[in-house]
């Protein structure tokens, strides 16, 4: 297993006391102009995890195997993550990442040392997909602790 993974298991939780302390009114307020509101962020979350574990599977299955980029902002648009319930996304983010981390439970060393080929990124470890999906989860947990910020009117 990759050290401080324990952090996808948390993610939802976190997630969901923060939501809880954010007024429904918030949830599509822009902190930035081109950041996601916590209703976008919370679907985007819910939406990558698919396409991040499927990576995984893949290069795990297929060492070396090549997968597609994709524009966030684009596939936002395109899958409505703005109309989206984030208390439902939550739920199936929750039940995708419990996916993850069952099949990534299940990795041995082997399985952490194949790769895939991103064809932006190139070449990206097995083990080195999970940490990014950790950094991921993180960079949007900040995020979603701005809105929290927000609301109490001090700067993060």
């Amino acid at each position: 297993m990759v050290p401080y993974s324990q952090t996808l298991a948390d993610t939802p939780g976190t997630l969901q006391r923060i939501l809880s302390l954010v007024p429904r009114e918030k949830f599509d307020e822009r902190l930035k102009e081109d950041g996601f509101t916590l209703r976008e962020m919370i679907a985007h979350l819910a939406d990558h995890e698919v396409v991040a574990l499927d990576r995984i599977v893949k290069a795990v299955e297929e060492d070396g195997v090549r997968v597609e980029g994709y524009d966030v902002d684009e596939r936002a648009k395109e899958k409505k993550y703005s109309e989206r319930d984030p208390h439902h996304e939550l739920e199936v983010f929750a039940v995708r990442r419990r996916e993850t981390w069952d099949t990534i439970g299940k990795f041995d060393d082997i399985d952490l040392s194949k790769h895939y080929v991103h064809s932006e990124a190139g070449p990206i470890i097995v083990s080195e997909a999970i940490a990014t999906l950790m950094g991921h989860d993180l960079y949007h947990l900040h995020q979603a602790a701005e809105f929290l910020v927000e609301l109490h009117g001090r700067t993060v």
